[in-house]
């Protein structure tokens, strides 16, 4: 026989209790329900960070423009000659408008022995290049030779590594480096050297 008492049986009270049970008004009112505290809503703006504004340095301004550079104006007789026959001569002479005239003299015997004139020439003095976008004036004369009497320019890179009394070739144009005016002159060897390099092609 089992030790268990009916109520220590579950299953008993289901059978032996069978009248329905009552529960007296005093113990309902009792017992309460436990009452939860409604949650305070977050407002998301009152703790959204405030983002600081950087502001913008006063030397740079929008859609601004760069700033053009004036330059000065190439001067008008900046190159002499007319330039006839398409020869460029480059000449340095500091102290004068295009060179000396004893250098002019030279110059111009040394134009009649191939049968040119000052007509027939353009002659910039580098010297008078003070800004270096004089040298754009090259751009506007049409050459098919070029004589230059000891001048290098790195507007015109045809004649870097040029020594006195050779020349340079390309496709369309010729370049002639001669001494300087002043050493030609009085200098029967260097009056040889610059004849033989004009006749190959002005005679």
């Amino acid at each position: 026989m089992s030790n268990l008492k009916p109520v220590d049986d579950p299953r008993f009270l289901s059978v032996f209790l069978t009248e329905e049970l009552y529960v007296p008004q005093e113990e309902i009112a009792s017992v309460k329900a436990p009452i939860r505290e409604p949650k305070a809503e977050v407002d998301i703006q009152a703790v959204e960070p405030e983002i600081p504004k950087t502001k913008e340095p006063e030397s740079v301004k929008e859609n601004s423009a760069p700033q053009e550079i004036d330059l000065p104006a190439i001067p008008a007789d900046l190159v002499f000659g007319k330039n006839g026959k398409g020869l460029l001569i480059l000449v340095d002479a500091p102290s004068e408008k295009v060179m000396s005239k004893t250098e002019g003299k030279l110059l111009k015997d040394i134009l009649q022995s191939i049968n040119y004139s000052f007509e027939d020439v353009a002659i910039l003095n580098v010297a008078r290049c003070e800004h270096p976008h004089y040298f754009n004036c090259l751009q506007e004369i049409n050459f098919k030779h070029l004589i230059s009497f000891g001048v290098k320019t790195n507007a015109i890179i045809q004649l870097d590594a040029l020594e006195p009394f050779t020349k340079r070739e390309t496709d369309t144009k010729v370049f002639i480096m001669a001494d300087k005016l002043s050493a030609i002159e009085g200098n029967r060897q260097a009056k040889m050297a610059l004849w033989n390099l004009l006749k190959q092609y002005f005679v």
